[in-house]
Order: structure tokens, then C-alpha cells, then sequence
């Protein structure tokens, strides 16, 4: 394993003053940055729940219309579609994939196949996409207001018990869904669908791309502020251990499933980070150690708790803008073999630090001796 870490301009292996490397500082492990603080808006709206719904839909047909500006729709997440875009959809499949965040495994799984109307037939370009034909709907699909009842009772049920509803490109999904109970005349469902929605979380929005591409070392600037990244994409970057399932990408109920894994990865690397955040408070003293707990206070924890994440929030913006003045100077790198010298490496790491009262007072002592100050 490759471990990088940075060690400030001016303050070599020669150097006297040194301090211990905090937890939370960002190290570079295998190519990826651990420890990049998360945007504050994405831990607002990450939660912490223990129960995760991934929802995905697959359409009819869709419009060629890519040179749409970004905006946040009825929902208030971001998309690339208009409101015309979305209600030109119509679900032929509708997946939903139920399962805690401490299992990969889901609980339940569904995919099911929908009949949208006889005056909606499936395009060729559709059926090259998600591969379901015209004469396969008509086989096996469901009238589509039994299949978003049935939808509905399994979500809703879920959301009642604290669940919380993802998927990628959350506008466009829910907006397709939400367009189709108002067809059926549900209202009432489609009411409810509105708050569980807005209550969700989307795995394409800016935020996250933003961050998924920092923890990675990648680059963004001005030009790409509303960066957003497919599924794929953040299957390779997130989740990489799921890479296999992309074989069966743009099926609704393996894209449900991706979203949820995917959220779930989120939420366990920011739940990381407020555990390294916990660990230099108490190193610091700050936090005192409960009884019955390890010297590190960590004896049987597990992830971090929901009060553990509020206070981190109070701190993130503070670390971000430490961050970022220091990745505008030049900083070298040192780069140690294995996980085992880098550990002893970052405890040892020479760095900046306040003078200790020992050396004021030296320094002082040889200012009024008439010594140049500084002088060691």
C-alpha cells in the first residue's frame, strides 16, 4: 500500500519542532485522498438513517435535448431535464431495492415491468438502451396503476419507518413517477410521493460530484462548479468493490440497487471523517474519554453517531478553507512503502507548529543577551 501525506514547506527530517499528525489530516492512500472534509450542504442533507431505499425508472422513449442548462426542479435537486422532458417519459420498468446501511445485501428487491397505455410503444433507441421491446411489455408487463400502488405501499411503509429514498438523477425519476400518479388520478399518493422525494437523497447531485472528484485528486474549477457524474462513473470512484453490476446497468432494479450502495458509501466516508474529527478532539483533550471505554474512548463503537455528525458540520467549513490555503503553497511529498512505516511516519511527520514555552523563553533569554533572534 502507497501512503503520501505532506509535509509544510521549511520543515524537514533535520527540523527540531514537530508535531503529531491529527487523524483528520488529508493522507493519500492508494490514490485516494482520505479525510477531504465534506461540503457542509452535503451532511445536511446525507442523514444518518438505517434504512435505505434505492428507486430507479426506466422509460418509453426519451428526448435528445442535452443542451439544456442545469436547474433545481420541483424536488430541489438538480437536473439537466426540463419540466417538458420529464413529462415526455413514460415508466415501462420501475425498480426498488429495500436494505439497511450496515449490509450490502437488500431485504427486498423489485422489478417490475409496466404497461403505460396502448398509445405508448417503446422507441428502438429504448430498447438498445435498458434492452425491453415492445412485444416483451405486452407479455409480461403490469397495468401501471397497479404497479405504482404496489410501489407506493412498499416505499411508503419503508419511508414510515425512518428509510430514507435515493436514487441518481433523483429529479428526473421522481418527476416521471410523480407525473404518472397524476395520470392514474392518485392524488393522494402522489402527494405523499412529493414529501418522501423532497426527504431523499440524490446521488448525482453537484455536491457530491464535487466531493466524490476531490477525494479522488481530481480537479475542478469554475468551469464545472455544477459537476455532475453518472453512475458509472461514481460506481468506479465510490464503490469500486460493485464494479461487476454495471453489467447489468439500465436495468431498473440493478440501477436501484447501485444508488443504494452508493449512498451507503457516502454515508460511511463521511461517517469516517467525523470519527477522525472525534479522535483529534479527544487527542487534544477536548472531549473526555466515557467510562468503560478504551483510552481512545472508542471501545465497542461503531459508526459515527448522529450527534457525532451534527458537530462535525460546525467544523467542516473551518478544515475546508485549512485545505485549501494549503494546497496553494508547494508542498512536498514523502512517500512511504507500507501501511506500517506510514503509520510511524505520521506520528513522527516534522511539521508547523507554536513555539513551545521552553523556546520563548530561550529566545528571549538570547534576545537580551544581545544574540540574534531566531538563532538555535
Amino acid at each position: 500500500m502507497e501512503c503520501k501525506f505532506v509535509i509544510p514547506e521549511g520543515f524537514g527530517p533535520n527540523k527540531e519542532r514537530r508535531r503529531i499528525c491529527k487523524a483528520s489530516d488529508v493522507v493519500v492512500m492508494d490514490g485516494v485522498r482520505r479525510n477531504v472534509p465534506p461540503p457542509t450542504p452535503l451532511l445536511n442533507r446525507l442523514g444518518e438513517p438505517d434504512l435505505v431505499v434505492g428507486v430507479d425508472v426506466e422509460t418509453h422513449d426519451w428526448r435528445d435535448n442535452s443542451s439544456n442548462k442545469g436547474r433545481f426542479g420541483r424536488f430541489n435537486w438538480y437536473t439537466l431535464k426540463d419540466e417538458e422532458d420529464i413529462a415526455y417519459g413514460r415508466i415501462i420498468q420501475l425498480g426498488w431495492v429495500i436494505g439497511g446501511t450496515e449490509s450490502v445485501t437488500p431485504v427486498d428487491v423489485k422489478t417490475v415491468l409496466v404497461k403505460p397505455g396502448h398509445d405508448v410503444c417503446v422507441s428502438s433507441k429504448a430498447t438498445v438502451w435498458h434492452k425491453i421491446s415492445q412485444d416483451r411489455l405486452d407479455q409480461q408487463g403490469r397495468p401501471l396503476e397497479e404497479a405504482l400502488r404496489m410501489f407506493m405501499h412498499e416505499v411508503t411503509a419503508a419511508y414510515e419507518r425512518g428509510a430514507r429514498v435515493v436514487a441518481h438523477h433523483f429529479e428526473f425519476d421522481a418527476g416521471v413517477i410523480w407525473k404518472e400518479l397524476g395520470r392514474c388520478g392518485l392524488t393522494d399518493l402522489q402527494i405523499k410521493w412529493t414529501e418522501i422525494a423532497r426527504g431523499g437523497y440524490c446521488t448525482m447531485n453537484p455536491d457530491v460530484g464535487r466531493w466524490t472528484l476531490e477525494c479522488a485528486g481530481k480537479e475542478f474549477g469554475p468551469q464545472n462548479t455544477m459537476h455532475t457524474l453518472g453512475l458509472k462513473h461514481m460506481v468506479i470512484l465510490v464503490a469500486p468493490q460493485y464494479l461487476p453490476m454495471i453489467e447489468n446497468h439500465h436495468d431498473a432494479g440493478a440501477d436501484a440497487q447501485m444508488a443504494r450502495l452508493i449512498y451507503v458509501a457516502l454515508l460511511r466516508r463521511a461517517q469516517s471523517y467525523a470519527k477522525t474529527k472525534k479522535a483529534d478532539a479527544k487527542q487534544e483533550g477536548c472531549v473526555p474519554t466515557p467510562e468503560g471505554s478504551d483510552q481512545y474512548g472508542t471501545a465497542g463503537a461503531s459508526d459515527a453517531t448522529a450527534s457525532e455528525m451534527v458537530n462535525l458540520r460546525q467544523d467542516v467549513e473551518e478544515e475546508k478553507s485549512k485545505q485549501e490555503f494549503k494546497s496553494k503553497h508547494h508542498t512536498p511529498s514523502l512517500v512511504v512503502a507500507d501501511q506500517h512505516g506510514a503509520q510511524e511516519a505520521m506520528v513522527m511527520i516534522h511539521t508547523a507548529c507554536h513555539e513551545s514555552a521552553m523556546e520563548k523563553e530561550a529566545r528571549e533569554m538570547a534576545i537580551s543577551n544581545g544574540s540574534p533572534a531566531g538563532v538555535r
